[in-house]
């Protein structure tokens, strides 16, 4: 039986391309926002050189605002295309096409009701971002570095991006550690004044691999530095310990710290409570001085 000759190709359809580049924006935003709504803060992400289908998470985020502008330019087609239709729907006045007041209305208040929520943390918005905080602080590394005591917390990502010999002083390892590790990623050559977070990710390697074998080599080695600022050492000193060692009183530096916005205990290390101020451990040992 003859089906009958074929219709003609009417050429590219500017409705059906728009609607099939709304869909896929979408979907991209939808994919792109859950995989940032898991991923850890972007000092962890940098620090541990975290991805997902081989994307950072700044390539994520990058994807998820190109995404957001590429739906907004398709909704500007689909009013173009339907301008007319939509006008004619506005300003009918039969019973099938009369606005439906109170469903706008519902609507805009469902809206006002998630932004207000959202900005006064109210529940049930402030469960969504609680959730979210909780996988975030889930990604922390906080196990200490293989086969020693040093903490493996994220430094700042104003720290991360310092230059080498500035990484190295920020993270209480001398430059010979630093070498050594470097080394042993096969980064042999360098400029000192590029930044840390850049010549790990341009050789494959994460900052946080690099630390941590100068960290585990100070440490086998009783660090570099002698135990006056090695990693092996004074970087993991208690705070107790350290009033101790400089005659210093523990009730007095903990009330100094509260002063600069940090809860501590005298089993606080002093890596821990200088990464919350974005400072050295020397640093912070000299300002607890200072305020005697």
């Amino acid at each position: 039986m003859n089906a009958g000759p074929p219709k003609p190709d009417r050429g590219l359809q500017g409705r059906a391309l728009t609607t099939l580049v709304t869909a896929v924006a979408f979907l991209i935003m939808t994919i792109s926002g859950v995989v940032l709504y898991v991923a850890p803060r972007g000092r962890v992400a940098n620090w541990t050189d975290w991805n997902v289908l081989g994307l950072d998470k700044e390539q994520w985020s990058d994807m998820h605002m190109a995404a957001a502008v590429l739906l907004l330019v398709a909704m500007g087609f689909h009013l173009y295309f339907n301008w007319k239709p939509l006008c004619h729907y506005l300003k009918s006045r039969s019973a099938a096409h009369v606005m439906r007041v109170r469903e706008l209305a519902l609507a805009l208040a469902v809206a006002l009701l998630v932004v207000t929520g959202t900005m006064l943390d109210l529940p049930p918005m402030s469960l969504v971002t609680a959730a979210n905080e909780r996988i975030k602080d889930a990604w922390e590394p906080t196990a200490a570095v293989e086969g020693t005591s040093v903490a493996g917390r994220a430094p700042s990502t104003y720290v991360q991006q310092a230059s080498v010999a500035e990484f190295a002083r920020r993270m209480e390892l001398t430059l010979d550690e630093l070498d050594a590790a470097l080394a042993a990623h096969g980064i042999e050559e360098y400029d000192p004044d590029t930044p840390i977070d850049a010549l790990a990710r341009r050789h494959g390697v994460s900052p946080r691999s690099i630390y941590e074998a100068a960290a585990a080599d100070a440490q086998r080695g009783g660090g570099a530095g002698g135990g006056g600022g090695g990693v092996g050492g004074f970087g993991r000193m208690t705070l107790a310990e350290h009033c101790q060692g400089q005659g210093l009183d523990l009730d007095e530096a903990l009330a100094e710290l509260r002063g600069l916005g940090v809860q501590a205990s005298g089993q606080s290390r002093l890596r821990d409570l200088a990464s919350e101020l974005d400072v050295a451990p020397r640093t912070l040992a000299e300002w607890l001085a200072a305020g005697r």
